[in-house]
């Protein structure tokens, strides 16, 4: 494996001697460079080094979605009136709705575990599919259900601000996914 056209750590830092001008880049790369090859010189290979990283990934996705759990109250907090709901009522929604999430990723991953044993043919694997775009799907418009009978707006108006949420939040989500992913990366061993 290379970054940036380095195979190991010495090349990497000749790379950063020789290129003033990239010394942005070659800052932010640099941890991560020294981790793949740390893992390189212990005998991993590429395939080995993402599966470890997607293992970590996934081990941390619960402490990821705690520690987003009060921005996501905040801008359930933002949404609705500030005389009926309090921010603790919002924390206590948005604890639902994410416990209903790994709920339903727990299962995602054990359905992932049993399918790994059944045989490779293109439909079972079409079936398979549709089975995680379903629970995918399910999981998203439970938000719209749940937000409407707890908050008892209208439906127009539990739509129209689910979807406000659903795309601040996924934004919000992107960029605290993409920071955990590079502490997870770091962390991995």
């Amino acid at each position: 494996m290379n970054i940036l056209g380095a195979e190991n750590m010495k090349q990497f830092d000749s790379l950063y001697a020789k290129n003033p001008q990239d010394r942005n880049v070659l800052d932010f790369m640099k941890p991560f460079a020294k981790k793949v090859f740390h893992m390189q010189e212990q005998g991993l290979n590429k395939d080995q080094i993402f599966d470890r990283f997607q293992e970590t990934l996934v081990h941390t996705l619960p402490k990821a979605l705690f520690i987003y759990l009060p921005i996501f109250a905040f801008f359930l907090w933002i949404f609705h009136n500030k005389k009926k709901w309090w921010f603790f009522d919002h924390g206590i929604f948005t604890l639902h709705y994410f416990s209903f999430l790994l709920l339903g990723t727990l299962i995602l991953i054990c359905f992932d575990k049993v399918t790994d044993f059944l045989p490779d043919f293109s439909v079972l694997n079409f079936l398979i599919i549709l089975i995680y775009i379903a629970a995918i799907l399910y999981m998203s418009v439970y938000f719209f259900v749940a937000h409407h009978r707890v908050y008892e707006s209208s439906r127009g108006m539990s739509i129209f601000k689910g979807m406000s949420l659903f795309i601040i939040n996924f934004f919000g989500l992107l960029i605290m996914l993409s920071f955990w992913a590079c502490i997870s990366f770091m962390t991995m061993h």
